[in-house]
Order: C-alpha cells, then structure tokens, then sequence
C-alpha cells in the first residue's frame, strides 16, 4: 500500500479536533488518538500498513504518551525534567531524570491521560490536547515491563522573560535543553527522545525511531 493512497484530515480539521470537550466515551476518544498518530506516522515519512500495525500491536502492548515540555528565555532552549524517587522501587530509575510526563493508554480517555501529564504531582503545568504537539514515535525494550511503543508529545510555552516557578514539593527541574542532552543523570531512553525533539526544534522534523534495534525488521 502506498502513502499516496492514505486519506488524511488536513492540519485544520486535526486541529480542530477538541477531545476534552468529547464525552467520555473512551472509544472515540482512543480511535481519535490513533488516527493522530497514525497521521503523525505518515507525516514522519514511516506509514504502517494496517496488518503491519496490528502485528506491531500484538508485539508491543504497552502503549505510553511522553511529554516534553520546553521554553525559551533570552534565546536559550529548556526543557522541563522529572527526577525519579530515590527510593523508586526500579534501582536503575533511583534519582534519574526523565521527561515530566508519562502516561500508559490503557483503558484512559484522552482526557485522563492529559490530567496525568499535565498535573497530578507530575509536571505541574496544566495541559490538554489542544495545548500539545504529535513529534513522533519510539519502540522500546523497557525491559521491565516488556516492549513498549511511545507516542512523544510537544508542550511548547514559547518564549518566556523568566523560567516558570516550579511548585513546591514537585520532582521536577529545568535544564538547559543543550546540557540535558549530554548530561549523563538522564535515563538514556529519555535521552534519545530529547536529542530527536532538540532536532525538531532545530529542523522542524519528526521523527519515529526503534530504541531497541533487535526488534527493526519486525517494525519496519
């Protein structure tokens, strides 16, 4: 099947799209995420015949929405960033900085998954659908809890006079979005995903790239 062939909504209409607003249906609303990111797929040059999807699907259950939320001030890029407990019950995650949103699709409505990146003790900074950017996909081993797909979303607060505030009590802190790329307290799955956003800040591309490059012949 060829790209060509793939009808599309335009950047209007997808724009148009107010999922909070939607009931809570959970149905419509996870059918409208894919679509979003099947046109964010298409857009970053990777579209998945439906079978393809499916197999994909099958492989890698643990579907997750990754925020990264940057902002500028006096021309200098930074991005906000989550350090993990040091008492996480993961060793390897203990005091590591990772993105300031994550949340697992589950059963959630969009809704749901939006008052978790965006709040919740997390990040702090309210946010909904409207608010954030589709930049690309990650697959992943996250051996853990098994393969797992990332559906990385882009809050942009713009250009800014001073850093925001960051909450009492909330795990988070802003880096320089130069110095997190090379820092090596990040989680490096984290890492890799900055180091693409960095790039799409710079080139306006996105992206979709295999964190675990055993399982490329089974993606593409």
């Amino acid at each position: 099947m060829k790209t060509k062939n793939v009808v599309l909504l335009s950047d209007s209409a997808v724009e148009a799209i107010d999922l909070d607003a939607m009931p809570e249906n959970n149905r419509t609303q996870m059918l409208l995420a894919v679509l979003q990111w099947m046109i964010g797929q298409v857009n970053a040059g990777k579209y998945l015949p439906l079978p393809v999807f499916e197999l994909q699907n099958q492989l890698r259950p643990f579907v997750a929405f990754e925020l990264v939320t940057v902002c500028q001030v006096s021309g200098i890029e930074y991005v906000k960033l989550q350090r993990r407990s040091p008492t996480d019950p993961q060793p390897e995650f203990r005091n590591r900085l990772g993105l300031t949103g994550t949340a697992p699709l589950g059963r959630k409505s969009m809704s749901e998954i939006m008052r978790i990146l965006g709040g919740q003790g997390e990040s702090g900074t309210p946010v909904t659908f409207a608010d954030v950017k589709p930049l690309g996909t990650v697959y992943g081993p996250n051996k853990p809890r098994g393969a797992w797909t990332g559906i990385v979303l882009l809050h942009d607060l713009g250009r800014l006079d001073t850093l925001p505030k960051i909450p009492e009590g909330v795990r988070t802190e802003w880096w320089t979005l130069d110095s997190a790329c090379a820092t090596n307290q990040m989680l490096l799955s984290a890492q890799q995903i900055l180091k693409r956003v960095a790039n799409f800040l710079i080139t306006g591309k996105l992206f979709v790239f295999d964190y675990d490059d055993s399982t490329t012949e089974t993606i593409l």
